[in-house]
């Protein structure tokens, strides 16, 4: 596990505040508070799961494939897998609860990808 310097506590702290203001101010505030916890953990979950796919992809193709190829395609994927079982919750009716619910995975996935 890695250890958090100020940089990166700044770094996961900044984008989590503006990540909850936006979903209070939005539609579902309060409702939709757990969902985005959710989509936060699994943004940050995504990276390992992600993690194998990347490294046989590089093996096989190079890092630049990767780059390039490879882990765009897979990450966006494996971020949006949790947002169908969320969106199916009786807290999502909005389109914008659904986006600020993509933008929770990602900024985890962004966080956890930066430690």
């Amino acid at each position: 596990m890695p250890t958090l310097g100020n940089g990166s506590l700044i770094a996961t702290i900044i984008p989590l505040v503006m990540l909850f203001w936006v979903a209070f101010i939005g539609r579902g505030g309060k409702q939709t508070a757990v969902l985005v916890a959710i989509a936060v953990a699994w943004g940050m979950a995504a990276t390992w799961i992600v993690l194998p796919f990347n490294n046989s992809f590089a093996a096989a193709y190079g890092v630049t494939a990767v780059i390039i190829y490879g882990g765009p395609l897979q990450e966006e994927i494996v971020k949006a897998l949790v947002l169908p079982f969320l969106a199916i919750s009786k807290r999502v009716f909005w389109f914008v609860d659904g986006a600020i619910l993509g933008l929770a995975a990602g900024t985890g996935f962004a966080i956890r990808e930066n430690w």
